[in-house]
């Protein structure tokens, strides 16, 4: 049975994540609730899901790092609340979320009216820079758009888009009320690049941290994509560690006092 540690404020241990049951399993070692009581170690720690998108969340082995991973991590470890990271897929995520059979969190998921719903979120952990889109390079037709509103009144343009991802407010309402043609597939963003390059659609939204890091690797370094800014594009969208309702308001509460706290992660100047 692997050994707990008490988390203490002021002296920062090493935040070290060692495997755990099986390989898709992550805990946290030093990372345990304290009864405000009787400072007995919670026998029930709540699940993190989290999937490798980096950099946001970033999976490399045993550990977990990660613009949007970070201040999370942070938070339980900062409000005594045990918990683990479970690997898991994004669409598969929210589905667990609204099932509410376990005490179980989301880490860095948008807040909309139809998940508040069902989920309890805390306060913004994160807000990026404004979404790009990830194009063919020589692709005349979407480099001669400045903006997102003529970018989705062109009708010979389909969208990329990625099950279970929500692209921020003015992007959903644009592409309802264009009827914006589209392709959903559950491919990463690695693969979303290699549809694109077949032509299976003709641009994709992503944060521009997570483009620079696309547009670095090695499979994409001399392709022919690029990301384009559009100029009404809205500010970053904020993200959010969105739980079940087993999780309770008194842990958002805690986690909040903690994010409060915190300075903000943030790639804005």
């Amino acid at each position: 049975m692997m050994a707990r540690r008490q988390a203490t404020r002021g002296k920062r241990r090493p935040h070290r994540l060692v495997v755990a049951a099986s390989a898709s399993l992550l805990t946290f070692v030093g990372l345990a609730s304290v009864t405000p009581v009787t400072g007995v170690w919670a026998d029930d720690p709540i699940t993190l899901l989290v999937h490798n998108r980096p950099p946001l969340y970033v999976i490399d082995g045993d550990t977990v790092t990660g613009s949007v991973a970070a201040p999370a991590f942070q938070a339980f470890l900062s409000a005594g609340i045990s918990a683990e990271w479970q690997v898991m897929p994004s669409n598969r995520q929210l589905k667990i979320v609204k099932d509410n059979a376990s005490r179980v969190c989301a880490v860095g998921w948008f807040r909309t009216v139809e998940r508040e719903k069902f989920a309890l979120f805390t306060k913004s952990i994160f807000k990026g820079q404004p979404e790009v889109a990830i194009i063919r390079s020589d692709d005349a037709r979407v480099w001669g758009h400045p903006t997102l509103t003529s970018l989705f009144l062109d009708e010979r343009l389909i969208m990329g888009r990625k099950l279970g991802y929500l692209y921020g407010a003015k992007i959903e309402r644009f592409a309802d009320e264009h009827s914006t043609p589209s392709v959903t597939t559950s491919q990463n963003a690695e693969g979303m690049a290699r549809m694109l390059l077949s032509g299976r659609f003709d641009y994709f939204f992503s944060d521009p941290e997570e483009a620079d890091v696309l547009l670095s690797a090695d499979e994409f370094e001399r392709a022919s994509i690029a990301k384009k800014s559009l100029k009404d594009m809205t500010p970053g969208n904020a993200r959010h560690i969105m739980c079940s309702q087993q999780v309770g308001r008194n842990v958002i509460s805690r986690l909040n006092a903690e994010i409060s706290a915190m300075q903000i992660a943030t790639v804005n100047p």
